[in-house]
């Protein structure tokens, strides 16, 4: 695969690593509509889409699971430590 002319925050070496998530399978893991999630993106409390081919906008997993727990944490107990919310 070739990632010479992808621009990008994330290393070159980083990019083989990425999973990605299409807003469909997001709107279904958060319980939230599409239109709900470009909402958010477009307000920019939501991690942005990715282009990935011409056709094709997709989410980095990773950046979707740290959204998810940054949302989460204001509402544990401060016995709950260490938990993950949802394998995504």
């Amino acid at each position: 695969m070739n990632f010479r002319n992808i621009p990008t925050i994330f290393p070159r070496h980083e990019l083989t690593k990425l999973s990605f998530l299409a807003i469909t399978r997001v709107s279904e893991l958060l319980g939230i509509s599409i239109s709900t999630i470009n909402g958010l993106i477009k307000r920019r409390e939501f991690p942005p889409k990715v282009k990935i081919s011409p056709k094709r906008m997709v989410f980095i997993r990773e950046q979707i699971k740290a959204w998810i727990d940054q949302k989460a944490l204001p509402h544990l107990t401060m016995k709950v430590k260490n938990v993950c919310f949802i394998n995504i």
